[in-house]
């Protein structure tokens, strides 16, 4: 056999092996896993609580921590509870197994709760007003889509509506965001949609241009 041949031959070989080396069932030696938290970012009303969730990782396993219990405290199940009005701080999420890594944060913030008349979701609301008056209703998780709606046969209000803080009395345009909107057509005929809205206290101001009676004041929830 000549050398060219025995030559052709080992390299046929180490490149076989080379081949076989780099095999997809080989191992990497890393173990990548997806440690990603619920909800990332949220709003609390003060007193209230949010359940965290972790994918990834068994609940079990976690340890939670708070970087300012004073306003945002966890247990040690995940539940946040906000007690004092503040933020944003972090809720870590940590491995029990490895206590000084971090697996994911989330933001929270805590938010005051505010004055207002307390209505419910998908109920009429028969009002009559003469002067400004703040109401109040809780979006759970989940929405889709909310429209606050008020109608009567009389008089001409305004209304505003902004989540987790009092509304603001302005007619700018720019007062039409994802958290906030202002309605101030002719007569008592208002209403603002805002599509997968923040889950927590949303409050409605209405403001009687004129005085008016017997209208409803409605806040429809989708699903």
């Amino acid at each position: 056999m000549s050398n060219r041949i025995v030559t052709r031959c080992a390299s046929l070989l180490l490149a076989a092996f080379v081949v076989a080396g780099c095999s997809d069932d080989e191992p990497t030696g890393i173990d990548v896993l997806p440690f990603d938290v619920s909800p990332i970012s949220f709003a609390v009303d003060q007193g209230a609580s949010k359940q965290m969730k972790i994918t990834g990782i068994a609940m079990s396993d976690v340890t939670w921590e708070s970087t300012n219990p004073a306003i945002a405290s966890v247990s040690s199940t995940g539940l946040v509870t906000g007690v004092a009005v503040g933020g944003p701080i972090a809720i870590t999420a940590r491995s029990k197994a490895n206590p000084t890594t971090d697996l994911a944060s989330a933001t929270f913030q805590v938010n005051a709760v505010l004055s207002g008349t307390v209505i419910q979701r998908n109920t009429d609301n028969i009002i009559s007003l003469s002067a400004r008056t703040r109401y109040r209703v809780f979006i759970p998780e989940g929405t889709t889509s909310v429209t606050f709606r008020l109608l009567g046969p009389n008089g001409d209000a305004d209304f505003f509506v902004r989540f987790g803080a009092a509304p603001v009395v302005s007619y700018s345009a720019s007062n039409n965001t994802s958290s906030s909107c202002v309605s101030a057509g002719a007569g008592t005929n208002e209403s603002c949609t805002f599509t997968n809205p923040a889950e927590g206290t949303w409050y409605i101001l209405v403001d009687p241009y004129e005085a008016f009676t017997d209208a409803n004041l409605r806040v429809s929830t989708t699903p």
